[in-house]
């Protein structure tokens, strides 16, 4: 159920929002007030577009308010429920930018949950999903845009079955069952060309040529194993030979290593020596066991210091956030001061409006406009007393002026002679033609008197009305200025609030401040004497450090003497091996070695090109053999796609049928239902949907049991039939929405078809249908609402804003 909307700056709608409910909801307002834009809402907020938009005729800059004020958004706000779930869809659109967001929610519980807000479409495919419907089946189905009822009859039979069985989803059938035919003329040429190329003797003349050169790939392939294995025993010597060559040469390497190693070890010893004279000199004859007591004692006086600095620092800053926010308090407070006077300034003028009306009225501003008003009415009743006098007395007029110039015996036309002549004979039909004649000029003086009270009275009425509009106008700044008068009696107790604040802060700052000096002042001594602790501490420490530093060049000369004499003796050894070998020659025999083995190499590569070569031919020729065979077996399947296409094609065919007839059959069945109930005559007993060669026809059953078609029938006639249609489709094809908006519906029906379609849509059509919407300035069928029944005004002349006036709340 579609249960509230609201438009902000949509179309004519200013700030509008209407409520609806089960039922037959029924809109009534004069052409242009504002009626229709509420549906095409509707449709914007679901789908994202409604007809007249999708059709190009309204852009999307149409849709924001224009006049009287031009504005630069529009919103709108949907409520509805579906499956017993609340969902809610807001879209906002800007002037030169189209949409700009949209978003849908569900409730749950007393949460709103977003469900989608990153694109228009996104949000509209998700209203789908929930939905189950698109745009075209609730535009078609649903939606009967104004003067579009009949939207199904105007089309051609034709046109009629396309879009019908667009609706339905049937043309994906059609299209599928074309796409066969299409695909079935394309595979039977591409069977007929490759039966033209292909030959059975291809076959056999690839196989003996493959044959051939599967020979020759054999021969090559023995010989490349031969080679390959004498080139794999070359290789195992040559791999010997080149780690005992490695071996003499890292042998070698390492010998210079050693040497340069025993010359950079020597040279760190001196310097380390050298070093440590230097810092024995420095430290002379300080103790380590003193120097390790003095610092210890600094290091605790040092914690000693911070500790006492840290408590003064918690103290400072405790005095110092105190102040700071005394200070920042103060600023607002002078700063929020000087604000309520220059408001206080600017409410004067509200207060003395105020004042003056009040004044001038004594207080009962109400009372006067209640008797204003009163008056008015009076007035109006006497107004419509003294009008239906005057018709009365011209009726009566008219009347006696028709009998003035005819013969009272023949009824001819008579002149002024006819009359003497005949007055002698008709001396009493005579005398009543003068007595009527005096009776006309005494209406007509009455008639007279009537039109100049009638006058009076409206004159009088102008001024009660002027009297009444000041009046309104005047209480109107009574309540706007009451506001005002409220407001500056709040903001002048705040401001005296905020006076004594300030005093009060006054009083405390200047002890802050003192305490806050004299804290910082001892920090900054306390500070001082941890400095100069510091200073002293470093100095021990580095004594100390000096102690360390000469342990540990005691250790490391000890070691680098031993390490020299270990390198030295690895030398030795090293000296002794390489005498044994003779590195020359076995360079020698193991370049001859390489030399070979390239040679084999590329002989047994030359073989594996040759292989390569003809496996590739190989190959391709297997391919072609393949490819033959392919296309003989292709043609095979392609005779048999064929014949599974054809069955294909008539069973698309015959579902397409069958589910024309059962949806024709569905939609008979519910029209024949809502038929009595709309229309109120017997001369058409019944309707149906009828289907010839491909057609859709819509027919009614006379009286003497004949079929015939809408078109050969009347406006209203029409219109109903079509009524029904649309209803049917709304049941069969959206059963699970149950909604159905009508725009305009009584176009071409007469006054006893309007009153029966005000019945059938209070009483009856809920039978079918949970939800309607009524779009009419048929003041009749206000008495067809059973849900909520509003009427929208709107000042055409002044480009005005539509007024939304909910009649069933009244």
């Amino acid at each position: 159920m579609i249960k509230k909307i609201k438009l902000v700056n949509w179309k004519t709608h200013k700030n509008s929002e209407l409520e609806f409910s089960e039922g037959t909801n029924v809109i009534v307002g004069i052409n242009g007030a504002g009626k229709s834009s509420i549906m095409d809402a509707i449709s914007f907020a679901l789908f994202g577009t409604f007809p007249k938009l999708l059709s190009r005729k309204q852009k999307l800059d149409d849709l924001i308010t224009n006049k009287p004020q031009k504005a630069n958004e529009a919103r709108i706000k949907l409520e509805f429920s579906f499956n017993g779930k609340e969902y809610s869809v807001l879209r906002v659109l800007e002037r030169g930018k189209g949409t700009t967001y949209s978003e849908i929610r569900v409730k749950t519980g007393e949460k709103d949950i977003l469900l989608e807000s990153v694109s228009s479409q996104r949000v509209t495919d998700e209203i789908k999903k929930i939905l189950k419907i698109d745009y075209e089946l609730f535009s078609r189905a649903i939606y009967s845009e104004q003067n579009g009822i009949d939207y199904f009859i105007e089309l051609s039979p034709g046109d009629r079955a396309k879009k019908i069985d667009n609706l339905l989803r049937i043309d994906n059938f059609e299209k599928a069952r074309s796409s066969v035919v299409t695909l079935k003329t394309k595979l039977e040429g591409e069977k007929i060309a490759l039966q033209n190329t292909f030959k059975e003797d291809n076959i056999r003349i690839k196989e003996m040529e493959i044959e051939e050169l599967k020979n020759k790939i054999i021969l090559d392939e023995n010989a490349i194993k031969e080679n390959s294995k004498e080139a794999e025993n070359l290789k195992i010597q040559i791999l010997n030979m080149q780690k005992r060559i490695d071996d003499i040469e890292q042998k070698i390497m390492e010998q210079k290593r050693l040497e340069e190693k025993i010359f950079h070890l020597k040279k760190d010893l001196d310097d380390k020596k050298s070093n440590y004279k230097k810092i024995k000199n420095i430290i002379g004859d300080e103790d380590l066991e003193k120097m390790n007591k003095k610092l210890s004692s600094f290091i605790d006086q040092i914690n000693k210091l911070e500790k006492e600095y840290s408590q003064i620092n918690f103290n400072y800053e405790k005095v110092f956030s105190e102040k700071t926010r005394m200070e920042s308090e103060r600023e607002s407070l002078e700063k929020r001061n000087k604000e309520i006077e220059k408001k206080i300034d600017k409410l004067k003028e509200y207060i003395f409006i105020y004042d003056s009306l009040l004044k001038k009225y004594n207080n009962n501003i109400m009372k006067i406009l209640d008797e204003k008003r009163k008056q008015l009415q009076e007035i109006n009743s006497m107004i419509s007393v003294l009008e239906y006098k005057k018709n009365e007395n011209k009726n009566i007029s008219l009347q006696i002026e028709k009998l003035e110039n005819k013969c009272p015996v023949c009824g001819s036309d008579i002149n002024v002679e006819k009359k003497k002549h005949l007055m002698h004979l008709k001396e009493k039909e005579n005398q009543d033609l003068i007595n009527q004649k005096h009776l006309m000029h005494l209406k007509e003086k009455e008639n007279q008197d009537l039109i100049n009270q009638i006058n009076l009275n409206q004159n009088e009425k102008k001024i009660i009305e002027l009297e009444i509009k000041k009046l309104e106008e005047d209480f109107k700044k009574i309540e706007e200025s009451k506001k005002y008068v409220e407001e500056s009696e709040n903001i002048k107790k705040e401001f005296y609030e905020n006076e004594n604040r300030i005093k009060e802060i006054d009083n405390i700052l200047p002890f802050l401040q003192s305490n806050f000096k004299k804290i910082k002042d001892q920090m900054e001594d306390i500070k001082i004497q941890i400095e100069k602790t510091k200073d002293e501490k470093s100095k021990i420490q580095s004594i100390i450090e000096k102690f360390n530093e000469l342990l540990e060049l005691e250790e490391k000369i000890k070691n680098l003497e031993q390490e020299i004499n270990i390198s030295i003796q690895d030398k030795s050894n090293l000296e002794k091996y390489l005498e044994n070998e003779n590195y020359v020659e076995l360079k020698k025999n193991f370049e001859n070695m390489k030399s070979r083995f390239t040679e084999i190499k590329t002989l047994v590569s030359e073989k594996e090109k040759n292989v390569n070569e003809r496996k590739y031919q190989l190959e391709k020729m297997i391919k072609e053999l393949n490819l033959i065979k392919e296309q003989k077996n292709y043609i095979l399947k392609l005779e048999n796609i064929l014949r599974n296409l054809s069955i294909f094609e008539l069973s698309l065919e015959r579902t397409q049928n069958q589910l024309r007839e059962e949806f024709i059959e569905t939609v008979n069945k519910k029209m024949s239902e809502i038929w009595p109930d709309l229309y109120p005559y017997a001369d058409y007993n019944d309707i149906r949907l009828f289907v010839d060669e491909g057609n859709y026809i819509l027919q009614l059953l006379t009286s003497t049991g004949d079929w015939i078609n809408v078109e050969n029938v009347s406006g209203g006639e029409s219109t109903m039939a079509c009524l029904a249609l649309r209803i049917a489709f709304s049941l069969v094809l959206v059963p699970h929405l149950n909604w159905l908006i009508l725009d305009e519906p009584t176009h071409n029906l007469d006054e006893k078809s309007v009153l029966n379609l005000n019945e059938a849509l209070r009483d009856r059509i809920k039978d079918f249908v949970s939800q309607v919407f009524i779009i009419t300035h048929d003041k009749h069928l206000e008495n067809a609402a059973s849900g909520e029944l509003y009427r929208i005004n709107r000042n055409k002349d002044e480009d005005g804003y539509s007024e939304i006036v909910r009649v069933t709340e009244i």
